[in-house]
């Protein structure tokens, strides 16, 4: 999309436009710190006011974090797309998306682990952050390589991405 189709959607004028942002990164970029923003609320909520977070199994939790993941990415797709292309452009360490998943880290990953049945000596919480790379990957690859043999569209992708947590958790 030019920066025209975005002013003409708006309903505003190309002063306008240029008098709130400097350039098109400057554009893009305030529309990826308002993602950002909107995904860390949607996490948060998620964790603290939906039951499956509380009273589910860890089954069930992963299973709902298959879904966060992989609905904020069909809603956000050509906008991850466009930075997943250009991440290591920067500073990475500071980047919102890199930002956004600590984040999501940070909520998901001790909800989880207070479901799961830790061993003598295992890392419960390493393993899901583990876990949840691989899933982000996954996701990210099919954004990226699409088409492939795992498209972000199909319906299938959610139980097939749960399956894959679960494993990867060894809670099948």
């Amino acid at each position: 999309m030019l920066i025209g189709d975005v002013i003409r959607l708006a309903g505003t004028s190309i002063g306008a436009f240029y008098g709130r942002f400097q350039d098109k990164e400057s554009f893009l970029a305030a529309v990826l710190d308002a993602a950002v923003t909107e995904a860390q609320a949607q996490a948060d909520n998620l964790v603290w006011q939906d039951a499956v977070w509380t009273e589910g199994t860890a089954s069930d939790i992963a299973a709902a974090i298959v879904v966060f993941y992989v609905d904020a990415c069909r809603q956000n797709q050509g906008m991850y797309k466009a930075v997943l292309r250009d991440f290591a452009v920067g500073a990475p360490d500071s980047h919102p998306l890199r930002v956004l998943n600590s984040h999501i880290h940070a909520v998901f990953v001790p909800a989880l682990a207070r479901k799961m049945k830790a061993k003598a000596g295992e890392d419960v919480e390493s393993e899901i952050r583990n876990a949840m790379q691989m899933l982000i990957g996954t996701i990210s690859l099919m954004m990226l390589a699409n088409p492939g043999p795992l498209r972000l569209e199909d319906d299938a992708i959610k139980p097939k991405l749960t399956e894959m947590m679960r494993r990867l958790l060894r809670l099948v």
